[in-house]
C-alpha cells in the first residue's frame, strides 16, 4: 500500500503496526 512511503517519516513501532493492518486489509 501507501503506507510504505510513510514508513520512513512514522516511528519504526508504529510502521510495524500499520504493516499489520494493511496484511491483514490484503486478505480480503
Amino acid at each position: 500500500g501507501n503506507w510504505a512511503w510513510r514508513m520512513e517519516e512514522i516511528p519504526f513501532g508504529k510502521a510495524r503496526g500499520i504493516k499489520k493492518l494493511c496484511r491483514l486489509a490484503r486478505r480480503r
